[in-house]
């Protein structure tokens, strides 16, 4: 997978996009209704994504009903997601907030590595959520824990990956309003093509499909 190509498929499917981003930013306020719409998230984009590889394209309603009927029946089962993620958003922002007052070495030494188990955090919450999306009856304690043999078991694909996380979050940070509009859905998305390299046949398949414009 390459950037370019992230960038291609992302921009195809911008509007959907950014309803997830909305959508999963409502669930957020809710801080255990987070988890619920990650894991709608990834399976709304992960959906579009194998219909357009099948030559289908879905309609925004059949989007927008996937994710609702998604976050209805994982709300519950996806609420420590949401906790962790939050968790670790707090204890990041913290340390920054620590490190900037005191000066202390340390402690920003502490919060640059910050980044990392925030990145680390937010990978392998994604990861969870694909494979809970591609099996139901799997618990979150046991897809959690394949989350984490996957991103050992290819480290230098989870470099590049975190690496893109980053680059995401940060120009998403960086124009604010980005945040809600495209942050979650930027990384669902993401997510979705990097399972595919790694698991389902290669992105690049995906990107083909969205260059030849193939639509039922």
């Amino acid at each position: 997978m390459t950037l370019s190509g992230f960038l291609r498929v992302a921009y195809s499917e911008l509007v959907t996009v950014i309803l997830v981003s909305l959508l999963t930013t409502v669930t957020a306020v809710s801080v255990v209704g987070l988890g619920g719409g990650i894991i709608a998230a990834v399976t709304t984009l992960r959906r579009v994504v194998d219909a357009r590889r099948n030559g289908v394209r879905l309609t925004e309603r059949e989007r927008l009903q996937l994710y609702r009927t998604t976050f209805t029946e994982t709300a519950v089962r996806g609420a420590p997601l949401g906790l962790i993620v939050w968790g670790a958003v707090a204890s990041f922002t913290w340390y920054v907030l620590a490190a900037g007052e005191s000066g202390n070495p340390w402690v920003l030494l502490a919060a640059a590595a910050g980044v990392y188990v925030l990145t680390t955090v937010v990978i392998v919450t994604l990861r969870t959520a694909t494979l809970v999306s591609l099996d139901s009856s799997v618990s979150l304690l046991t897809a959690g824990r394949d989350s984490v043999y996957h991103l050992f078991s290819t480290p230098s694909f989870t470099v590049l990956h975190a690496t893109t996380v980053v680059a995401v979050s940060a120009l998403c940070l960086a124009l604010v309003i980005a945040v809600p509009l495209l942050l979650f859905g930027l990384l669902a998305l993401l997510e979705v093509l990097v399972y595919t390299e790694l698991n389902g046949g290669g992105a690049r398949s995906v990107v083909l499909a969205y260059q030849r414009g193939d639509v039922a």
